[in-house]
C-alpha cells in the first residue's frame, strides 16, 4: 500500500510522538503540594495529541483524493533540527528560561525573521510566561536559574 496522504503521515507522527511522551511523563517527580501528580498535565496534552492523531489517520484513510505530501524545505529544517538537539542538550546547564531563548531566537531568525524587536521580545516573554505557567499553575519545576547557583 503506497500511503503518501498528508492527513495519515502527520497522524502517524503525532501518535509517535505521543506514545514515548507518556512513558516521559511517568517519570516527572511528584510535589506533596496537590492532589494531581505531575504528569497530570502532559498526560492530558499527550492524550489529546493521540486523539488528534488517530482522527488525521482516519480521514486521510477515508477520503478518496489523497493530498501529497508537500515537499521539505531542507535548508530551514536542518538548522532548526541541530538547535533544538542543541536545546536539549545545554538546558541542563544554562536552564529553561536562557535556554529555550535561545532556541526560539534561532529558530525565529532560521524562519525568516528579521525585526529586532520581534526577535528581542518574543523570546524573552515566552520562555519567562511558560516558566511561571508551569511552576505555579502546573506546579512542574522547569531548571531555573536558581538551580545554577545564580540568584539565590
Amino acid at each position: 500500500m503506497n500511503c503518501k496522504d498528508q492527513d495519515v503521515f502527520s497522524g502517524g507522527l503525532l501518535i509517535l510522538f505521543a506514545l514515548p511522551g507518556y512513558f516521559c511523563a511517568a517519570q516527572i517527580e511528584n510535589l506533596k503540594v496537590s492532589k494531581l501528580s505531575g504528569a497530570f498535565f502532559p498526560d492530558v496534552c499527550f492524550t489529546v495529541m493521540l486523539v488528534c492523531g488517530l482522527i488525521l489517520i482516519r480521514q486521510g484513510l477515508q477520503r478518496e483524493e489523497k493530498i501529497p505530501l508537500p515537499s521539505i524545505n531542507w535548508p530551514k529544517l536542518l538548522p532548526v533540527v541541530g538547535v533544538l538537539i542543541a536545546y536539549v542538550l545545554i538546558m541542563e546547564y544554562v536552564g529553561f528560561i536562557i535556554s529555550t531563548m535561545a532556541f526560539m531566537l534561532c529558530c525565529m531568525y532560521a524562519f525568516g525573521v528579521r525585526r529586532k524587536k520581534i526577535l528581542l521580545s518574543v523570546p524573552i516573554i515566552t520562555a519567562f510566561g511558560v516558566y511561571y505557567l508551569f511552576g505555579k499553575a502546573f506546579m512542574i519545576v522547569l531548571p531555573g536559574l536558581s538551580d545554577l547557583g545564580m540568584f539565590q
